[in-house]
């Protein structure tokens, strides 16, 4: 090889090659110019995609005049998004979501976890329905069927106390809670506790649950109330005679009321009672010299500084010493105090009533001592004690 003289080649920037020079500067210029900042790609909205998607549809047949003239006609309707196979244009157009709600129950019952069961219901809800199975709701308006106008008294004993936990009572509340008036009648047994029947009559009245407690029976005429834990059948260490129905179920009239009213209202039965010993020791002392008019057998009323007495000519032996006063009151605040004995009928009182009233003495009437008194019984049958109140009810 033959040796290139390096030394001999004329430098790309001599004046003598001046053409070449040029040819290198117009290669270098051709190249494209670094741009410093490299420019961001813009990206492709999907939004514009899926419209651009959605808008596509059939071949449009559109047929063009005068555009000034007439407007588009379009030989075929218009359809969004695809169409399935076997499917018309009327059940495409038919939008009919499935309900939201009935999805909730579904997926409730799928997890399992959000069902409550029986062991997870509230114990008092257990109870109540547990309870309500042994009762027999009495219609309000069937209530005369069971309860007649005309009672019959049963005296208990012993005897008639150990039977009585097997036997059923036929009991008719009065709820005073708000003043709503509610009367429900119910036959249970006499061994259940009152706190069933109250929680059967909470529910039944659709009281708040959280004033069960506040609930208690109370008994009107003798001023007492019944504790729930107590047994229906202990109202008998409180009431010696009790009502009975034609079924031979035994009758109770109670009231529901608040407990703070009840112990008010038994509060001021108490100071009435004894009020009434008061003005009865009172009126025994200015009683003491009566003097009892004997006419033969018939009935003798004598009245001496208001005080009535009423008894049967036959038993007048040493009567000033065996009476007794009791007070028969009305509807209205006034009263007539009557002196009676053990031997006085019930139904004179009851004509004596009419008659110091002004009634028609064919009114009919009762007269009522915790029960209603037989008519045709006598006032030791009846157990009254001095200074007894009997209510008078017009029948």
């Amino acid at each position: 090889m033959s040796e290139t003289n390096l030394g001999a080649l004329p430098s790309l920037g001599s004046e003598k090659d001046g053409p070449k020079s040029d040819i290198f500067n117009d290669f270098f210029s051709l190249a494209s110019t670094v741009d410093p900042r490299p420019k961001k790609k813009k990206k492709k909205s999907k939004k514009k995609e899926k419209e651009s998607k959605s808008d596509v549809g059939p071949s449009l047949d559109i047929s063009f005049s005068d555009l000034r003239s007439s407007p588009k006609v379009f030989t075929e309707p218009i359809t969004r998004g695809r169409k399935r196979e076997n499917e018309s244009d009327d059940e495409y157009r038919e939008l009919t979501p499935p309900p939201k709600l009935k999805r909730v129950p579904d997926r409730r019952k799928e997890r399992g976890s959000i069902s409550v069961t029986d062991e997870q219901e509230d114990a008092f809800l257990q109870s109540l329905q547990k309870s309500t199975q042994s009762f027999n709701v009495v219609d309000v308006d069937e209530v005369e069927a069971y309860i007649p106008q005309s009672y019959e008294f049963q005296t208990m004993n012993e005897d008639d106390l150990a039977e009585l936990k097997n036997s059923k009572f036929l009991i008719t509340v009065q709820s005073y809670f708000n003043n709503s008036g509610d009367e429900l009648t119910m036959r249970t047994k006499a061994d259940h506790k009152f706190s069933k029947i109250k929680r059967k009559l909470v529910s039944h009245f659709q009281y708040p649950l959280h004033r069960a407690d506040d609930f208690v029976f109370y008994e009107p005429n003798l001023g007492l109330t019944f504790a729930d834990e107590l047994p229906v059948y202990s109202v008998t260490k409180s009431m010696k005679r009790l009502r009975t129905s034609v079924d031979g179920d035994y009758v109770l009239l109670l009231q529901l009321q608040d407990r703070k009213e009840a112990q008010r209202l038994s509060e001021k039965r108490m100071q009435e009672r004894l009020v009434r010993r008061a003005e009865r020791d009172q009126d025994n002392e200015n009683d003491s010299d009566l003097e009892v008019i004997d006419e033969g057998n018939s009935t003798f009323i004598d009245e001496v500084e208001g005080v009535h007495i009423v008894s049967s000519a036959e038993t007048q032996d040493d009567a000033v010493e065996r009476y007794f006063s009791i007070e028969v009151r009305g509807s209205s605040t006034d009263s007539v105090k009557i002196e009676v004995s053990n031997s006085t009928e019930i139904s004179k009182i009851a004509e004596y009533y009419k008659e110091k009233k002004g009634l028609n003495p064919r009114t009919k009437l009762s007269l009522i001592m915790e029960d209603e008194l037989d008519l045709n019984s006598t006032v030791g049958d009846a157990e009254l004690e001095d200074d007894d109140i009997l209510d008078v009810k017009i029948l």
